[in-house]
């Protein structure tokens, strides 16, 4: 469905899944035929992917680390993959991406986490790129969106407003 082999990397999945919604979206392609219906059907193939694999062994312990997507309700709930030895700050942003919506990537060692979201309920959906950049004193939040359908995406400063506030208010619940 995806397009992509049976052992392909996560990134490669995650980007095949992208281009493909981007090319069938009933946004994007309004004139085809069954738009809906493939859409639907690579998020179904998306979802598909991202469960947890409960009956795939574990890795041995000197393999490198290796994300596989699965749900992600609060930074205690992050596959041990991703949340193994990510710091404080990090959970924080998990924790508050995924109040905000899907989080469908996060890199632990990049502190980077992208977000399928639909900020305005009339407004197109969405992704959001979110990462920590370390900085003298703490971090700075850096962000950026861009709209997964023909429509532009919303203004950006208020979204990044609301996950930096979110991003606090974990930090302080993770902490206590």
């Amino acid at each position: 469905m995806l397009g992509v082999a049976v052992d392909a990397e996560p990134v490669e999945v995650r980007a095949a899944y992208l281009r493909l919604v981007r090319q069938h979206h009933p946004d994007v392609a309004p004139e085809r035929a069954g738009a809906t219906a493939a859409t639907a059907r690579l998020t179904e193939a998306w979802s598909v992917f991202r469960r947890p694999l409960a009956d795939t062994p574990a890795e041995p312990p000197h393999a490198a680390p290796r994300y596989r997507p699965g749900p992600v309700a609060d930074g205690r709930d992050v596959d041990a993959d991703v949340a193994g030895s990510a710091s404080p700050d990090f959970l924080a942003l998990l924790d508050a991406a995924s109040t905000l919506g899907e989080v469908t990537w996060a890199d632990r060692q990049a502190q980077m986490v992208q977000v399928v979201l639909r900020p305005d309920p009339d407004g197109p959906t969405c992704q959001l790129v979110a990462g920590l950049l370390q900085v003298e004193g703490g971090f700075a939040l850096r962000t950026a969106l861009e709209s997964l359908e023909a429509r532009p995406a919303p203004p950006l400063e208020p979204l990044a407003e609301q996950l930096a506030a979110l991003v606090a208010r974990s930090a302080e619940r993770l902490d206590g």
